[in-house]
């Protein structure tokens, strides 16, 4: 361990997650300029899913975090776009900055399950 330093270097960044930091890859395909007139979003396309019920549930998360910014109270909602293009699939915007529990699984042998991955980081 280094002077100064009581974690674990691998702990700090699996080999996976954050390759590129999102406003980095914004800037990287956008352009330096185009930043404040454009955006990237995350997004991630499902099939075989019915996502009618998720499409509503974003809806009522970003109503109800209308109505609490509306009043004041000191809550924060992130709503998210969700578009249920047919029955069976649809659109989902995604977190940014974050990876899929599949992808930690098929790049880093150390997580086969979300308790792992959380034991691993936390305990």
């Amino acid at each position: 361990v280094e002077l100064g330093r009581s974690i674990d270097e691998d702990k700090i960044k699996p080999t996976v997650v954050f390759r590129e930091r999102w406003v980095q890859k914004e800037a990287r395909i956008l352009g330096l300029k185009n930043l404040k007139q454009r955006r990237l979003v995350p997004i991630i396309v499902k099939a075989n899913d019915d996502l009618r019920q998720e499409q509503f549930a974003s809806q009522l998360i970003a109503l109800a975090a209308a109505i609490l910014r509306a009043a004041n109270v000191s809550v924060q909602l992130r709503p998210y776009e969700c578009l249920a293009t047919g029955p069976d699939a649809g659109i989902v915007q995604a977190l940014s900055d974050t990876v899929s529990l599949d992808a930690l699984r098929r790049n880093d042998d150390r997580y086969t399950t979300l308790l792992d991955f959380f034991e691993f980081f936390w305990t």
